[in-house]
């Protein structure tokens, strides 16, 4: 998780760098971002004698200090005594064969005048292959068995630091012409387009000669490209049924409407039972006209209903199908529109309340929407015609474009981070009386996800989970509140973390854990940890590179599309369709 998160958040900072010595150089920048791992993050810096950690190859290879004679490479040291003087430090080391090396290491900074000489040795059967400084002293060593060749290992980290630099180099050489989409990805990508163009034109017919009705009309169209149901609550005359028969004629299937009471019975909503099914014993309704042959449905008061009626709701509404008789049918059924002046009371009725993914509070036009709604119509002069502009074949938004906008979101990447967001806002609003179903969240996940498909995105970003406001609330405007309260206080902190330097902060500190965390073995060359630490630095370098790769290229693609004036003129901004970036910036 932590991996794919600091990928993700890091890709430009990371790759701007170009040297593999980014990798084992941020010890200094992640005590920034970590104080509480100060201690932790400086003994795992980039070999310095005044803090931090020194491999013992590094002193034989000559790579830090001069030695006094020509060492022995495949020398296994045992003891270490190290002093400390104005000029920096003297090293003696042993091998098992009792030969001593000694190794003069300038200081690179202001080292104390002198110091107690620290002397360690190596358990039987092992080998020193750290030295561990704190202020200017030797600290500690770290060791490892015998059987492991030092030499032979920093071969190796030195080949990983030269297959780092030259993936670099491989994907900086890369990024320098846009990719031109073509096979199945142009195919989608005119797919998307034209849904996308399909959306517009279908919002525009919804909320044609309404006021204040933008955010009902796009619910009822997620609702629909997610075969999801949809709950308004409002007073009476708020355009909650327009909408609803609006919804039909955009997607030109079948409508069905009743008003429910606790009179109604089930052959107001499912059809009269068939005669000549009575005449051979069978109950078998005729459906036709009735609501299990409807694509698109509004019930009103629908918590009036009777048991009889709710009872056969629940399967319906959930899995699309409906019993009748001793036959279980798939129903068309694409989106049901529920209305209510109330909110339901009584645990009897919660299941059915949970049906209806999407839930959203209806008010009266403010003063200025009534008084831009009364010009418009008394202005008008006859019949307004919503699709004029509609050739008219099968509905602005068919079964089709549900199907294309399922199976494009499926592509579509969901971050472990808002993931994690996601479960901690349902957690958060347990506490605020408010239970989210193991369904309703599953299904929440999914509506986000073809939400930022269908705007465009390839990845789920922070504002994609604003439309958690129209799913994780049940009994009352201070829930919504809590909703928009807890995103905006999380996202707000992602974003921070997000900022370029912090950024930096972040994958250094991944990077050195990665190193330290490991220990001496990381320097192990036939070690389990040290082969997973190489995988993982690995997967890190391809994330951030794929990463940065996708980001350069969409932008230049951008760049491309706004090259033409006359296009960027008529283009809409899909990425906040959903969400409007003007109610984020008040959030």
């Amino acid at each position: 998780y932590r991996l794919k998160m600091t990928a993700r958040v890091s890709a430009r900072a990371f790759a701007s760098t170009g040297s593999a010595a980014f990798i084992f150089a941020f010890a200094r920048q992640s005590r920034r971002l970590h104080p509480a791992r100060s201690m932790h993050s400086s003994r795992a810096s980039l070999p310095n004698v005044k803090t931090g950690e020194v491999f013992i190859q590094d002193l034989f290879s000559g790579r830090i200090g001069t030695a006094s004679a020509e060492p022995d490479v495949d020398s296994q040291i045992v003891s270490v005594e190290c002093s400390v003087s104005a000029e920096g430090h003297e090293i003696r080391c042993k091998d098992t064969k009792n030969k001593q090396f000694i190794f003069q290491v300038p200081s690179t900074g202001q080292s104390p005048a002198g110091g107690p000489v620290k002397k360690v040795r190596a358990s039987p059967q092992k080998q020193i292959s750290h030295l561990t400084f704190k202020d200017w002293h030797l600290e500690s060593v770290k060791v490892c068995s015998q059987d492991i060749s030092l030499r032979e290992s920093a071969t190796i980290v030195d080949g990983l630091k030269s297959e780092v630099e030259e993936k670099f180099a491989e994907f900086k050489a890369g990024v320098g012409q846009p990719e031109v989409a073509s096979g199945p990805e142009a195919t989608d990508e005119a797919q998307l387009k034209d849904l996308q163009q399909r959306m517009a034109k279908a919002h525009r017919c919804l909320t044609e000669g309404l006021q204040e009705r933008s955010v009902e009309a796009k619910l009822l169209l997620l609702a629909f490209l997610g075969s999801e149901n949809v709950l308004f609550l409002g007073p009476p005359g708020t355009a909650k049924s327009l909408l609803a028969r609006r919804m039909a004629r955009v997607c030109g299937g079948q409508y069905f409407e009743r008003l429910l009471t606790r009179f109604s019975v089930p052959e107001e909503v499912f059809g009269p039972y068939s005669l000549k099914s009575l005449e051979k014993d069978k109950l078998k309704r005729n459906v036709k006209g009735f609501l299990p042959t409807a694509d698109v449905a509004f019930l009103d008061e629908v918590f009036k209903a009777n048991s009889a009626i709710l009872n056969c709701l629940l399967t319906l509404l959930n899995e699309r199908v409906f019993d009748n008789g001793d036959q279980r049918i798939q129903v068309p059924l694409k989106c049901v529109v529920a209305a209510s002046n109330e909110l339901f009371e009584g645990e009897e009725l919660a299941a059915l309340h949970d049906r209806f993914l999407l839930r959203h509070l209806v008010p009266p036009m403010t003063r200025n929407a009534a008084a831009a709604f009364l010009q418009d119509l008394l202005g008008s002069k006859g019949h307004s015609a919503a699709f004029e502009d509609f050739d008219g074949e099968a509905g602005i938004l068919t079964e089709e474009h549900i199907k294309t906008a399922q199976r494009m979101a499926a592509e579509v990447s969901f971050p472990d981070d808002l993931q994690e967001i996601l479960i901690d806002l349902r957690d958060h609003m347990a506490e605020n009386d408010c239970t989210i179903s193991d369904r309703r969240l599953a299904k929440a996940a999914l509506l986000i996800r073809l939400a930022a498909c269908t705007a465009g995105a390839k990845t789920v970003s922070e504002s994609d989970l604003f439309l958690l406001q129209y799913m994780f609330w049940e009994q009352h405007q201070d829930q919504i509140d809590a909703v928009k309260r807890f995103l905006t206080e999380r996202i707000k902190g992602r974003r921070t973390a997000g900022s370029a330097a912090t950024d930096f902060d972040a994958m250094s500190h991944m990077l050195v854990m990665i190193k330290f965390r490991l220990g001496p073995t990381m320097h192990v060359a036939n070690s389990i940890q040290f082969a997973q630490a190489a995988n993982a630095l690995k997967a890190l370098v391809q994330a951030s590179c794929d990463c940065y790769k996708t980001e350069t290229t969409s932008q230049q693609r951008r760049d491309l599309e706004v090259d033409d004036a006359s296009t960027k003129k008529d283009q809409e901004d899909f990425r906040h369709f959903w969400v409007d970036q003007e109610g984020l910036e008040e959030n």
